[in-house]
């Protein structure tokens, strides 16, 4: 018998087709000359990369990020947004920052990425994983940190990353809060992968795009100002 194959987790449930079919009937982005978006499949390609409508991949990126940073925190980590820790520390010249600074024990960096799925799932957060790794890893562990990916697709595909990440994060921790805290990460992300996906559609036909980007603002404010004493960690 052959061994079972690993089925890959997934954030969210995926568009419904049928729900799409009566957008289509608007068929056409009209915030970047009129792209074609006449069938559900290429409404929901173009939606979800789409940089110019009211909901684009940084809103998305943005709410992942805050939605994990807060996750984090309700576990008792203190957590750095987009640390300058490792500024000095690339070699490019260009002051990089990865999006997330956990201080466990051994303090974790992370960059998260979601990228469009290509014509196999897994391809691309394959490719953006490795890319991230040769962005950060060695100027992280300059400053004596750890530097783990947060690779997605914006089908809700998890490469192995996240569950790497989360790993070495707990890993002072008991074992059942590990289990605990992936699966609210999971759960969070999940939640917030869905509604960026139903968010971008809308956006396509110029519905809740400014009502999104409030939320955006407002999330990761929030987080900075609740949390704002973390700065001092990065200083001392």
């Amino acid at each position: 018998m052959h061994a079972p194959r690993r089925v890959p987790h997934r954030h969210g449930h995926p568009l419904s087709h049928a729900a799409l079919l009566q957008c289509t009937r608007r068929a056409a982005c009209t915030a970047c000359n009129n792209c074609d978006v006449s069938t559900p499949e290429k409404l929901i390609d173009h939606s979800l990369n789409c940089s110019i409508a009211g909901f684009t991949p940084s809103h998305r990126h943005s709410l992942v990020k805050a939605e994990l940073a807060k996750i984090l925190r309700r576990y008792n980590f203190a957590v750095a947004v987009e640390p300058s820790l490792y500024i000095h520390n690339y070699t490019d010249g260009i002051a990089h920052k990865p999006d997330i600074t956990v201080f466990s024990p051994i303090p974790v960096a992370t960059d998260i990425v979601v990228s469009q799925q290509d014509r196999v799932p897994g391809v691309a957060a394959r490719a953006a994983a490795k890319k991230k790794i040769n962005l950060h890893n060695n100027a992280v562990r300059k400053a004596g940190h750890v530097f783990f990916p947060f690779a997605l697709e914006a089908h809700g595909y998890e490469h192995s990353s996240v569950q790497a990440f989360i790993k070495c994060v707990m890993q002072f921790r008991p074992r059942f809060e590990e289990q605990e805290l992936m699966r609210d990460v999971r759960t969070g992300v999940s939640v917030t992968l869905a509604r960026a996906r139903m968010h971008s559609v809308l956006a396509m036909f110029g519905i809740g795009a400014f009502q999104r980007k409030d939320e955006t603002e407002r999330d990761l404010n929030q987080g900075r100002a609740a949390h704002s004493l973390d700065e001092d960690l990065e200083e001392n």
